[in-house]
């Protein structure tokens, strides 16, 4: 019964990690991050990026969402690899077995 419930956690943890992983790399590398989400962007602003650079004191805009993004990606590669590094068999088992610990812990305490 381990298995499968600690198969349950793990196969979604490491989808979601190594999304999220993705996720961050392609937000550090690329050369206009804020491009990977154009259409939201520009729906949110009601105008497109080429009119919001053309506005004389948005000179250094790109430079700055450049600086936002990268940082957006580190925190989200950083947040993948975290639950990256929760998902051995190991880990999980101990998870699960002191849950199940605790709960004939309380069990015991409430017959009492």
């Amino acid at each position: 019964m381990k298995n499968k419930s600690i198969t349950y956690i793990q196969y979604p943890l490491i989808l979601i990690s190594i999304t999220l992983c993705i996720s961050g790399i392609r937000w550090l590398v690329s050369s206009e991050p804020w491009m990977l989400d154009q259409v939201a962007n520009e729906e949110r602003l009601q105008m497109t990026f080429d009119d919001l650079f053309i506005i004389d004191g948005n000179s250094t805009l790109s430079a700055y969402l450049t600086q936002i993004y990268r940082f957006l990606g580190l925190y989200v590669l950083g947040i993948g690899f975290l639950l990256l590094s929760f998902t051995p068999n190991k880990f999980l088992e101990i998870y699960i077995g002191k849950k199940v610990q605790l709960n004939y812990y309380l069990r015991d305490m409430i017959i009492m």
